[in-house]
């Protein structure tokens, strides 16, 4: 079975009032609530924190902090920028966006979220993360200054052009300040979005129940519950009995008797494109020769097919995947070609190959256990021998945070909050901290350009010339983009997102 690239993300970049959008939501729905089902949600790993500046588990992490906490704006499904407490935005200068907010929403202990509390906030984001290179405090770095014009009028500066800022700001999630005061943010939430949190146990479940009063309009369903369900048949089978209403990583596997048990399955191309990140600080992966050599050894047709039953394709030689705007398609795709390779090995000094440890972390996306089996095997063709380690999360972390203790090989891929382009080519520059590879001449000003350019076409010139200079150069082992497989009940709507977030508030009752 073969699914084509659904259409790329657009980028709505406004310059006037954008109230005219609000009827376009992710968040509208004008159904009855659903107070008699209690919405369950399976994910596949556990979960951190419920801080929406310092947490760990990423997209799990904020798929939970969305559902609670507002933001200036949002992004649909498609990627399109939509309004949430502000209601227009346009740039009064080259590098100075002004947003207009609502006036009407007030946290739960009667808080107002107001322009003050807007600056607050991204002020928190910049200067409170525990980790600086996280996703949303990265993407907005270039904010030099937040200002409140008025009570309700937010003026926010960057030190260079940022086209992108309003889709960045999606990112910052509105906390309230009084709350944050006397409470650990890491395990209470106190926010005006859909949902409130009634119970966080990050181990085994996350319980959400719907404000009776929301300034977007009701959430469809009343009560959600996130189920931490690592096990693969038992998430199945919980789909099958119907315990289980929605769940994302689905090995393709299983699609046959989820459907025979009249589960809806299926699955979209991430815009998350999976990579073997490179530790150049362990020879002979220094070597530009060592890396491509790795790179034509993977025989990425035969995985995808084996693997991914087709559901997704190998990726061009880029970190970037097709729903990026800024996507380069003048860039080909990695052949294979295991002669070349050993010639290559053997040009460096290796002729009978050498060792490297290739690390992957459990459960973190669909069969990366079966991927790094074949992948070990096909390097082994060429006298690589593969020292495979599968870790919990945490230890991935860890091992993946320092020069000194990440693997030489390390299965991963790279998204901005935002999918803005510029920030998920910062993963593999000089710029982000958790990525250790040899960096082209150039790549890091490329990037800085495509963050700092004044239009659409001085961005995709930047972003065309980054990801050439990192295909060149090998920068990392560019694979194929995540199959972002799914299932659920035939009584639910459920819009995929190309992002990953998995959101109770855009599940509808199916009619």
């Amino acid at each position: 079975m073969t699914h084509s690239f659904r259409k790329k993300l657009s980028t709505l970049l406004a310059t006037a009032t954008l109230a005219s959008v609000l009827a376009s939501s992710v968040y509208a729905y004008d159904g009855k609530q659903v107070t008699d089902h209690t919405l369950t949600i399976a994910f596949a790993t556990g979960w951190t924190s419920v801080d929406p500046v310092n947490n760990n588990a990423g997209i799990r992490d904020l798929s939970i902090v969305r559902s609670i906490y507002s933001s200036l704006t949002q992004t649909d499904h498609e990627g399109k920028v939509l309004p949430d407490i502000a209601t227009e935005w346009k740039r009064s200068a080259d590098n100075v966006w002004t947003f207009r907010l609502r006036d009407d929403v007030v946290f739960p202990n009667g808080e107002k979220l107001d322009a003050h509390n807007v600056v607050y906030n991204i002020n928190r984001t910049l200067k409170e993360a525990e980790i600086p290179s996280n996703w949303i405090t990265a993407s907005i770095s270039n904010i030099t200054d937040v200002r409140a014009d008025d009570d309700y009028t937010v003026s926010v500066t960057t030190e260079k052009s940022d086209l992108l800022l309003p889709q960045r700001l999606s990112g910052v999630l509105l906390v309230s300040q009084q709350f944050a005061k006397d409470h650990d943010l890491k395990k209470e939430a106190l926010g005006t979005g859909p949902y409130d949190l009634v119970r966080f146990n990050p181990d085994s479940e996350v319980v959400l129940k719907a404000k009776a009063s929301y300034h977007l309009g009701a959430a469809p369903y009343q009560n959600v519950r996130f189920l931490l369900a690592s096990d693969s048949a038992a998430k199945v089978n919980g789909l099958k009995a119907g315990e289980i209403d929605a769940a994302n990583i689905i090995n393709p596997n299983d699609f046959s008797q989820l459907e025979a048990s009249g589960v809806v399955v299926g699955a979209i191309p991430s815009a998350r494109v999976m990579l073997l990140a490179v530790n150049v600080a362990q020879k002979p992966l220094d070597d530009k020769r060592v890396r491509q050599a790795i790179s034509l050894a993977i025989n990425r047709a035969a995985i995808t097919k084996a693997v991914f039953r087709g559901l997704v394709e190998p990726a061009r030689d880029q970190n970037i995947s097709e729903v990026y705007d800024a996507y380069n398609d003048d860039l080909g795709f990695s052949e294979y070609n295991p002669e070349k390779a050993k010639q290559l090995l053997a040009e460096a000094g290796f002729p009978d190959g050498f060792t490297v440890e290739y690390l992957t972390v459990q459960n973190s996306t669909i069969a990366n256990e079966q991927t790094a089996e074949l992948i070990a095997a096909q390097l082994g063709e060429i006298g690589i021998k593969v020292n495979l380690s599968v870790v919990p999360r945490s230890v991935g972390a860890e091992r993946g945070a320092r020069r000194e203790t990440a693997a030489g090989l390390t299965y991963s891929g790279f998204i901005d909050t935002a999918v803005v382009a510029a920030e998920t080519l910062r993963y593999i520059g000089s710029t982000h901290g958790t990525v250790f590879t040899d960096v082209a001449e150039g790549y890091d000003q490329a990037v800085a350009d495509a963050r700092a350019a004044n239009s659409e076409e001085e961005k995709v010139a930047a972003i065309k010339r980054a990801t050439q200079l990192a295909r060149d150069n090998q920068q990392a082992i560019y694979l194929w983009p995540l199959a972002q497989t799914f299932a659920h009940s035939k009584s639910i709507n459920w819009p995929i997102r190309s992002d990953d977030y998995l959101l109770p508030y855009t599940i509808t009752p199916a009619e």
